[in-house]
């Protein structure tokens, strides 16, 4: 090699003693189309700044992006783009520092895109829920797969668990975004060499579950200035409201939703009322507020792509407001006060509130969005999703718009999936962290997206082992079922239930869809699990509407004793692919006579047989000892109707015979059709059941 080209080689690589400053925080690239690219980088003092490209690596013929000064009071950021790029075309890059190249061992590269509208097969992956103290290694199994692009869908660190609200201060706010871009973490692996798109979820925005009340209060407008400033995104709309977004590959379009900094507080979906909650989520309860809606309906409306993927920070899959609804039914229920989760306990107000902060808390944003697909015909659309620290796939069967969730990307698995499916609702049914997954797959995971032109997509949730937990392939021409339902829970355990008693169950109906549910027929195939509704009558549920059905158990012979008794309950609707029947599940026993009272542990009220009832009804309960016993029959507003029991009563097991016509019986004349409560207290044991007259 002769002097001058030594000399040359010795100032390209920054080998000059002289330069003091040098990279604190390595360089990730962003934004990229297919002719151009942006980059954020910080250094460790004042200095001017920019990026050198080159496609065969030797830094012969660099291009430049422009030249940005890194000072004191960006943190010494510095946000730096080029354009004039071709597409396609693998790019090295490296960092410049007062025009000569920083030292960095680490080779850097990107790819750009195809031009908007050509098809082509390739892959990218997602997730979100990244807490910067975990091991981290599932970026190098991304890392592997050379994804053309990464979403980072939020909770990119948890800045709000050591310092709340972290927002408010400008300092930690700059080390938030500092922590993101390590040269120890192994996610660099991942960013040295991959585009990346990012939109922040709650916890980096400003707190767990937060919302766009909180973006003055908390400051995060400050996030949304440093986000504009240091990180490498796509053109904003409206950077003063939020960070959504879109950028094209080809023939696919990607909508970055911000599920933040315009919803609605969570808390609004619920009424309260005698230390209950009810879900009654008002017309304008939204999750992304008027103006980023209409931005996304009218971006899907006109776009030309053969896919369109909406990138929501929450779980969209509107089947999980089944579980909001059942969580209130239930909350009453003391076997529901504590539910055991791999995050510890939970009670079940707590899983209704959780959920709500999902789009299954926002229903009528969500039918709103699948009114628009629909009347406008807007095909292959597909929710790729993150923040419930777990993985689901849905074939859009109960998603309706197909959907990966990609939750538990670098945090410990809340099981939220296989939670779910603990109690019967199951509305992922591709795959994912599901019930019947061994526990030792309970790691993280990512998602993976392949597109194949405009054939079809397959979506993959990936393990940190590389094992695919659930997949589905979507179709080109993909439109979401107009008529659909969720039917929640689908199996109904009624544990032991004694011969001569019932006991009571619900199943709700939610239409998930955006054209009227009709229910034409409901069938049991065993007469000891009765439904009682109205015979060859319809029951229409209007779009976002729900029904709640009940199921008595009531058995009348135990052929073998410990035997369990079931049923399929089977249900007719207009849904073109029909819905999945309801399972239930009873032990009926005899109790022995004989022996009763040495047998009986404990005091038990049990449901009434039958009921509804009209106009007499069995009220049945046991004694574990002799006690003072009463039983007394309250209407909805707490009135005293009747005292059928006052009196000592022996250990074992009782019965009334209440008649609604038995003027004897009540402290008015007659009752009227309605709600009614029957109480029984003996010695300190109280409890209380429902029951209906029906006339």
């Amino acid at each position: 090699m002769n002097l001058v080209k030594l000399i040359s080689v010795f100032l390209l690589f920054g080998l000059d003693v002289l330069q003091a400053q040098k990279i604190a925080n390595p360089p990730i690239v962003g934004g990229v189309t297919s002719s151009s690219a942006s980059f954020v980088v910080r250094i460790d003092a004042e200095a001017e700044v920019k990026i050198g490209l080159d496609v065969s690596g030797s830094f012969s013929n660099p291009v430049f992006t422009n030249s940005v000064s890194a000072k004191s009071d960006s943190d010494f950021f510095c946000l730096t783009s080029i354009s004039g790029l071709q597409p396609k075309t693998k790019y090295f890059y490296k960092v410049f520092i007062n025009n000569s190249v920083a030292f960095d061992s680490v080779e850097r590269y990107f790819t750009t895109f195809p031009v908007e509208g050509e098809k082509s097969q390739f892959k990218f992956a997602f997730g979100s829920c990244q807490k910067q103290g975990q091991p981290g290694t599932i970026f190098t199994k991304i890392a592997e797969e050379n994804p053309a692009f990464f979403l980072q869908q939020g909770d990119w660190g948890y800045p709000d668990t050591t310092e709340s609200p972290f927002s408010l201060d400008d300092d930690l706010v700059k080390e938030s975004f500092r922590s993101r871009y390590s040269f120890t973490h192994p996610s660099w692996q991942l960013i040295r060499k991959t585009p990346y798109a990012y939109t922040y979820d709650d916890h980096d925005m400003a707190g767990n579950n937060t919302d766009g009340s909180l973006l003055y209060l908390h400051g995060a407008q400050k996030m949304l200035s440093a986000y504009n400033k240091f990180f490498p995104h796509y053109s904003l709309p409206d950077i003063q409201k939020g960070m959504w977004q879109k950028f094209s590959y080809g023939n696919v379009e990607v909508f970055l939703t911000d599920n933040r900094s315009q919803r609605d507080p969570n808390l609004l979906a619920f009424k309260t009322a005698n230390d209950s909650i009810y879900f009654s989520p008002d017309s304008t309860h939204s999750i992304l507020g008027d103006e980023q809606m209409e931005w996304l309906l009218d971006e899907l409306k006109n776009s030309k792509a053969d896919w369109k993927f909406i990138s929501s920070g929450t779980a969209f899959n509107p089947g999980m407001r089944s579980v909001i609804e059942l969580a209130v039914l239930l909350q009453k229920d003391p076997r529901y006060q504590e539910i055991p989760t791999l995050y510890g306990m939970f009670n079940i107000k707590d899983i209704a509130f959780e959920l709500s902060d999902k789009w299954a808390g926002f229903p009528k944003d969500v039918l709103r969005l699948l009114k628009a697909i629909d009347e406008n015909k807007i095909t292959n659309v597909i929710f790729l999703s993150g923040d419930t620290h777990t993985s689901g796939v849905d074939n859009g069967k109960n998603s309706m718009i197909p959907e990966m969730m990609a939750g538990p990307l670098d945090i410990k698995n809340m099981g939220f999936v296989s939670l779910m499916e603990r109690f019967g609702v199951f509305v992922f049914n591709s795959g994912g962290h599901t019930s019947n997954l061994p526990e030792s797959e309970f790691g993280n995971a990512y998602g993976r997206v392949t597109v194949f032109n405009a054939d079809s997509v397959l979506l993959e949730a990936v393990s940190e082992n590389g094992n695919v937990l659930g997949k589905t392939t979507v179709k080109n021409g993909y439109l979401p079922q107009t008529i659909a339902a969720t039917v929640a829970p689908s199996i109904l355990n009624f544990d032991s239930v004694a011969v001569g008693t019932s006991k009571l169950s619900v199943f709700i109906l939610l239409n998930t869809g955006t054209d009227d549910l009709m229910i034409n027929h409901i069938e049991s195939s065993n007469p000891n699990f009765l439904v009682p509704i109205i015979p060859d009558s319809s029951i229409r549920i209007k779009p976002g509407d729900k029904e709640i059905f009940l199921v008595y158990y009531v058995p009348h012979l135990v052929p073998n004793q410990g035997t369990y008794d079931d049923c399929y309950i089977s249900i007719a609707s207009n849904v073109n692919d029909g819905l999945s029947p309801v399972y239930c599940k009873a032990v009926p026993f005899t109790p022995n006579s004989v022996d009763e009272k040495n047998n009986i542990s404990s005091f038990a009220l049990f449901q009434n047989y039958p009921n509804p009832f009209n106009p007499s009804t069995v009220i049945s309960w046991q004694l574990a000892v002799g006690t003072f016993v009463t039983l007394k029959i309250f209407d909805v507003l707490g009135n005293e109707i009747a005292t059928l029991i006052n009196e000592e009563q022996q250990a074992g097991n009782h019965s009334f015979n209440f008649d609604a016509t038995n003027k004897r019986q009540l402290t008015t004349n007659s009752l009227p059709s309605g709600v009614y409560f029957y109480q029984l207290r003996a010695g300190s044991f109280v409890q209380t059941k429902k029951f209906i007259l029906m006339k």
